[in-house]
């Protein structure tokens, strides 16, 4: 790999499993995992939701942007960043440069079922939860495929699943040693 490596990076929608699977690549690859939005609740000592409600999306996003540069420099490690943070352009140029990003694909269809009734993610605390889905979709796809270095698809698998297919996939891009590849993931 070309890059300064600052770890392995997941994006992709809210719900898509990003911190399941990372946690079970984290243990698969011996790396640290660090869950972005969890680092950034423990940081501003609120929801995610709380912290919308009182400072607004672009104050949480300068946040977000903050902790990722964080994440990647503190060591390496597997970060499952939250849905929103390829809008940062510096954050998806620090992806480019220093780390190996994973764009986990899933259609708001797939989506649907699991988050129409989650509360705690503010910006699907809306009437229509499907629509807001296909907007931040449409807004946000272009973005994870431009962050990414490659696409696995999130076929509504289990995270051990999703995780052995993301594996396979790394080991294919030679970001992982043959062994590890073929480790057990569950």
């Amino acid at each position: 790999m070309s890059k300064v490596f600052g770890g392995f990076v997941l994006v992709g929608m809210p719900g898509c499993g990003k911190s399941s699977v990372g946690r079970v690549l984290a243990t698969a690859v011996d790396l640290p995992f660090v869950d972005l939005d969890a680092k950034i609740v423990a940081q501003i000592g609120c929801s995610i939701a709380d912290f919308f409600a009182h400072a607004g999306e672009a104050a949480f996003r300068e946040i977000e942007a903050r902790a990722f540069v964080h994440a990647i420099h503190d060591e390496a490690a597997v970060v499952a960043t939250g849905g929103g943070a390829v809008l940062s352009s510096a954050t998806r140029s620090l992806m480019g440069a220093r780390c190996a990003t994973t764009y986990m694909h899933c259609t708001p269809a797939l989506l649907l079922p699991r988050l129409r009734k989650d509360k705690t993610r503010p910006l699907l605390a809306v009437a229509d939860v499907e629509a807001k889905l296909r907007e931040l979709y449409a807004l946000r796809d272009p973005l994870y495929r431009d962050a990414a270095d490659l696409v696995v698809e999130v076929a509504g698998t289990s995270a051990a699943k999703t995780a052995e297919a993301v594996l396979r996939a790394w080991q294919s891009m030679g970001w992982v040693p043959r062994q590890l590849a073929n480790a057990k993931t569950d």
